[in-house]
């Protein structure tokens, strides 16, 4: 009875040993991270013309009761410098932290560097939480390939608004199963916060196909029927309202702005932060005139290459060829390798979900 007794003290104790180092293992990940991010804070005029501080001033608008919209010319569609190419509510949301700080670029700065380096953590979290059912050096191998890679390290420092919004969207995946109307939410929410999540909208739209069907299915139960269609209508509703419901008053007042703020996204010229894209992009992908009398259509050329593999790969998903985490991988793997519009925080969302290729997979 002893020797039983011992045994399984035995097994406890190593067991508890193993998640306490297991534990360590990841705060100092996280430590190491914080450590990085304290020690290369950029000095304030580095600050000046980038996207944060044209985040900053639009929401100083905002507060003022400006329309940061009609900076838009909608003329021009293929190069602007800073245009509003957001949903209102990430506007809103940094009139919150401006608010909250005053009016204070300083204080804001400091206010927004907590909120980035929070995500940034739960984003690594997340993705180590997510692994960790397969293997814990698996686990440990996928936070510190998010957190320490030069893109996602560079984006924190420069306190872009990609790891919140990552995090939100890997937290969206993650509860599509379990908590549906909470998923589609928190979808869209990431979509009004960074447009990048649209590339994976095919999974909500294919969950909801499904709810349809299922409610097809379930039309001889007038119970079961009206279910379905209720839960169907509350998930795109839920994933519209962050989405539509601000943008309702800047739709009103400057529609034509507004609208040719968001679709700059597609058709502004082939730009990239380090390397030129133009032989690839103009010349052997795409003949591509950049003409500033065509069509918007015509401006879009140069992402054909990309919306063909896009398409191979929705194929795939729906074919249940490819698993969930999966698709998002390579979604992103395309969007960095054949998007005409190339900046550095694009590979951040590469490399959040890189490692979470293997999660739905045996090992």
């Amino acid at each position: 009875m002893n020797l039983t007794i011992n045994k399984v003290i035995s097994i406890l104790n190593k067991k508890t040993l193993n998640r306490v180092n297991e534990t360590l293992a990841v705060l100092l990940v996280l430590f190491v991270g914080y450590i990085i991010f304290l020690n290369n804070t950029p000095s304030l005029d580095s600050y000046n013309d980038g996207d944060v501080h044209h985040g900053f001033q639009r929401s100083v608008s905002i507060l003022n009761g400006v329309n940061p919209y009609v900076e838009f010319n909608t003329d021009e569609m293929l190069i602007q410098s800073k245009v509003p190419g957001f949903f209102p509510l990430y506007f809103y949301f940094m009139s919150l932290i401006t608010k909250f700080s005053n009016y204070s670029f300083v204080l804001f700065l400091d206010n927004l560097r907590y909120i980035v380096f929070l995500a940034y953590s739960l984003t690594g979290l997340s993705i180590y939480l997510l692994l960790r059912k397969k293997s814990i050096v698996l686990a440990l191998f996928g936070i510190a390939l998010f957190m320490f890679n030069r893109w996602t390290l560079n984006d924190v420092i420069d306190l872009k608004q990609d790891s919140y919004v990552i995090f939100t969207t890997i937290l969206s995946l993650s509860l599509l199963k379990t908590n549906k109307k909470m998923s589609f939410l928190l979808f869209g929410i990431a979509t009004a916060l960074k447009h990048l999540t649209i590339l994976i909208s095919p999974i909500f739209a294919l969950e909801i196909l499904n709810q349809i069907i299922q409610a097809w299915k379930n039309k001889d139960s007038s119970e079961a029927l009206k279910k379905n269609i209720l839960e169907t209508v509350l998930c795109i509703t839920l994933t519209l309202i962050p989405i539509v419901v601000p943008s309702i008053p800047f739709i009103i007042q400057t529609p034509k702005n507004f609208f040719s703020s968001i679709m700059f996204n597609v058709t502004r010229k082939p730009q990239d932060s380090s390397v030129k894209l133009d032989t690839g992009f103009d010349k052997m992908l795409v003949l591509y005139d950049q003409d500033k009398n065509k069509s918007n259509f015509y401006y879009m050329l140069p992402r054909i290459p990309m919306v063909f593999l896009l398409s191979l790969l929705l194929f795939l998903y729906f074919k249940k060829k490819i698993l969930m985490w999966e698709y998002c991988a390579l979604t992103y793997v395309v969007f960095v390798a054949f998007n005409p519009v190339l900046f550095g925080q694009y590979y951040t969302w590469m490399m959040g979900f890189l490692p979470l290729m293997l999660v739905d997979r045996k090992l």
